[in-house]
């Protein structure tokens, strides 16, 4: 539930890109891109974007079980 939010604001403050293509059927998905200024803030932070990462890592492992 958090996720698809997280995804609008980085999108919303330019840390990230969407783009909207067709998906399976009928269904069009949208694909994130990480942009420039994105890249500079996680190179900056990289230590704080790890543990992010690896708790959104774990996250997603507890919920698929």
């Amino acid at each position: 539930a958090l996720l698809y939010p997280t995804l609008h604001q980085l999108e919303q403050d330019g840390y990230v890109t969407g783009e909207w293509e067709e998906g399976e059927g009928s269904h069009k998905r949208k694909y994130y891109t990480i942009s420039s200024k994105g890249r500079k803030a996680v190179a900056k932070d990289e230590k704080e974007w790890r543990v992010f990462v690896t708790n959104l890592y774990k996250f997603l492992q507890a919920t698929a079980e």
